[in-house]
């Protein structure tokens, strides 16, 4: 039994199991939000869509969390400093590298790949290649059960859920954050990935990892948890050398009356709460308890944004609306993707669920989109485009050649064309086939493949970089450069569709008041020129030219609200 991989979810739903949502073994199955909630406010507004990322939204959302302002980004350095092993404390030697993993602080930044850390993307690579080939469990460092959640405080208010493990939301030294409590009775590979490898990654559109700790749960710690906030004598183990089960907090201290405090989660204390999760899932001593702070994202998953229809168009969310935030959501989770790329890491598990959205008031979507969960990341060794592995991810996600043990950077370009698919049509993919291993086969061997729509409005250009994803030959998959420049120029142009009769009004008016300086000019050089002034105030090419000659048209559609 291994550490869990699929755990990235903060606040996500339990689907039923089909072929869209199946998992790796030991992926996790989410019960928060079960229900789909009311409408997005962000979603209600009556205001003609003119621009989207120059108004901030109109309901009040938290700011994303920043990193503690102690720790600053640095640029990666030149020396590749190898792997660090020893307890990360005030004492160490100057210059020592922390360890991956200890009951301190978290990593410092300055260890961190950064999306705007100097060097070049394949110094990145060679950096995380360095620290990773050879990374055994033997090297990580665990820290005293007792003092693992130093600095840490959890409420009981549970974000995600599965077999071996549990998310919360908690604080890490005041602030605001989510927990992953896992329980295993080992540290796989995976487990390895979501360790060590998260809190080496900044960027923007990856979910940020605080710091990550593992413990061996012992005899000495259970009775420190059992004991609880009672005076009372904790009970001791009938064998110390065989497994013990965690117990409960008694109800009951013997006075006839009882103990008024017993039993109750205290809020001061984070020891009780890990308590009653510890005893839920049933931990016995000698397994590994696996603690994971990352950001807190309150806006649940891709995955529920695409179920409460936000990239559908309706009576407040027109077309233009829903496009561009199709749009704005891919190309985050492309720029994610792309900085792993440039480090040389390949995610492996790409699918809504697996994106996070954190609260953001840049735009009026209300949140911007994290790549997270690593548990099936892999590093790429140096000069190579791919790797063998035996672990898999989704099937509905993966590409043909992932489910014969091939990861590439390509594969997961082809898990990304995938949830374009899914964004625009709102349907799981392929959804309406029976789960079984006939369906599963027919998907490796590239015979059954997702049918794109062919009459939405304002989606041919989204479909065509979505077709050229999951291009059965991974080699003519378009890079993710290239995907994220498309992406930002679909959204420009259809933006700049709606604010062309707005402009070109905007620059008659002032045409007119110069009017005695232009009375020398035909109408068509005055058509010439408002052309080329459109053009310059929109910040286009001569794609967009046209655009103002169809200013009746593109105006009746603004008169209507669009």
């Amino acid at each position: 039994m291994g550490c869990p991989s699929g755990t990235s979810s903060q606040l996500e739903t339990a689907n039923d199991v089909n072929l869209a949502t199946l998992q790796p073994s030991t992926s996790f199955h989410c019960e928060a939000d079960a229900a789909a909630p009311a409408a997005n406010p962000v979603l209600e507004a009556t205001t003609a869509d003119v621009v989207m990322a120059d108004a901030p939204a109109t309901t009040a959302t938290a700011p994303a969390l920043p990193p503690p302002a102690s720790e600053e980004v640095t640029a990666v350095p030149t020396t590749l400093p190898p792997i660090a092993v020893a307890q990360n404390t005030a004492g160490s030697e100057e210059g020592a590298a922390p360890p991956p993993l200890t009951s301190g602080p978290s990593t410092p930044l300055s260890g961190r790949i950064g999306g705007t850390a100097g060097g070049s993307a394949a110094q990145r690579q060679q950096l995380m290649a360095s620290r990773y080939k050879d990374m055994q469990v033997e090297q990580v460092a665990e820290c005293p059960a007792s003092t693992i959640l130093e600095g840490l405080s959890l409420s009981q208010q549970q974000l995600g859920r599965g077999s071996f493990g549990i998310v919360m939301s908690g604080t890490y030294h005041g602030l605001p954050c989510a927990v992953k409590v896992l329980i295993a009775n080992s540290l796989d590979k995976s487990a390895l990935s979501e360790l060590v490898l998260a809190p080496q990654i900044s960027h923007a559109n990856v979910v940020q990892t605080f710091t990550s700790r593992t413990a061996r749960l012992t005899h000495e710690f259970f009775d420190m948890l059992e004991g609880g906030d009672s005076t009372r004598p904790a009970p001791q183990p009938r064998d110390p050398t065989r497994p013990r089960l965690l117990q409960p907090i008694p109800l009951q201290s013997g006075d006839g009356f009882g103990d008024p405090g017993c039993g109750i989660v205290s809020v001061r204390n984070p020891y009780t709460v890990l308590h009653s999760l510890l005893y839920e899932f049933r931990a016995t001593t000698n397994q590994f308890m696996v603690i994971v702070v990352q950001e807190l994202c309150t806006k649940t998953t891709l995955h529920n944004a695409i179920r409460r229809g936000i990239f559908m168009p309706s009576a407040q969310w027109t077309v233009r609306l829903a496009r561009r935030a199709l749009l704005r959501t891919a190309v985050e989770v492309a720029r994610g993707l792309l900085h792993l790329h440039d480090t040389g890491v390949v995610h492996g598990d790409i699918k809504p669920q697996n994106v996070l959205l954190a609260s953001s008031r840049d735009d009026r979507r209300g949140f911007k989109a994290k790549v997270a969960d690593f548990g099936l990341a892999h590093v790429l060794p140096l000069a190579t485009s791919s790797l063998h592995t035996e672990t898999t991810g989704s099937p509905a996600y993966m590409a043909p050649e992932a489910f014969r043990g091939s990861v590439s950077r390509a594969a997961d370009v082809w898990s990304l064309g995938v949830c374009i698919h899914e964004m625009l049509t709102g349907r799981r993919p392929f959804a309406d086939l029976p789960d079984g291993p006939d369906v599963l086969e027919a998907i490796r061997e590239g015979r059954v493949q997702l049918v794109w729509p062919r009459d939405l409005e304002m989606a041919q250009d989204i479909i065509a970089i979505g077709k050229r994803c999951l291009n059965l030959d991974p080699a003519q998959r378009p890079a993710l450069t290239e995907i994220v420049e498309d992406l930002v120029n679909i959204e420009r142009n259809i933006r700049a569709e709606l604010l062309a009769p707005i402009v070109a009004e905007q620059v008659a008016a002032e045409m007119a008041a110069e009017s005695e300086r232009l009375a020398g000019l035909s109408q068509q050089q005055l058509r010439e020129l408002a052309r080329a002034r459109l053009a310059d105030l929109l910040g286009t090419g001569d794609s967009l030219s046209a655009a103002a000659g169809g200013e009746q048209a593109a105006g009746g559609e603004q008169a209507a609200g669009a």
